[in-house]
């Protein structure tokens, strides 16, 4: 029977991970060659581009009443503009992640520069959405 790892170090885990790919995002847009933009993709609707790479907010989000947890996602999210990002993937679902990404967003005056990409659930039918 496998080992269950731990839940907060488990946070901590993905914390640490979600930090280290978005601070990479500067090294990725080099990486292209001629230090020019991120490569994108068109929404097929709209036809706005938007770069393939973004960061979601499940669990690294989710949190209340902690200094220390707000500035670190204020640099993710200063990190993924600087780098050339803008998507953010979020959900109702996703507890007070929402909540943490609009005061961060307020915070930091980024709100602008991001596209914030929301679901929710299908089961509530299409006029409750």
């Amino acid at each position: 029977m496998p080992a269950l790892i731990d839940p907060v170090r488990r946070r901590v885990l993905v914390a640490g991970v979600a930090t280290a790919a978005v601070s990479a995002l500067p090294t990725v847009a080099l990486a292209a060659g001629d230090g020019g933009p991120l490569t994108t993709r068109p929404i097929p609707v709209s036809g706005e581009r938007l770069p393939v790479i973004g960061i979601g907010t499940a669990v690294i989000f989710d949190f209340e009443n902690d200094a220390a947890k707000f500035a670190e996602r204020r640099e993710v999210i200063r990190t993924l503009v600087a780098g050339g990002g803008n998507l953010i993937d979020t959900a109702h679902s996703y507890g007070r992640a929402e909540d943490r990404l609009g005061e961060l967003m307020a915070d930091t005056g980024l709100r602008d520069k991001l596209f914030i990409a929301t679901k929710y659930s299908s089961g509530a039918g299409r006029d409750a959405a």
